[in-house]
């Protein structure tokens, strides 16, 4: 599987994401979709105490029938 690998320093947090190649475009209100993706993404910066080296991880994956999408952090 290939994934593009973006490493973005941001207040002393790192994202590390993976976006694999095989998924689909599909139809979705992006707007809610967006909403739904900054509050999980500020809950896990929250979640990270400041001064330290905090990661989140973001992965996407097609498996044929869902896509999925894996949102990680070490706070």
């Amino acid at each position: 599987m290939f994934f593009n690998q973006i490493n973005i320093l941001i207040f002393f947090r790192y994202f590390f994401i993976k976006f694999d190649k095989k998924v689909p475009s599909i139809k979705v209100d992006k707007e809610l979709l967006k909403d739904v993706f900054l509050n999980i993404i500020t809950n896990s910066i929250h979640a990270i105490p400041i001064n330290s080296k905090g990661l989140i991880e973001i992965k996407t994956q097609f498996d044929r029938k869902r896509i999925l999408v894996e949102i990680s952090d070490n706070g």
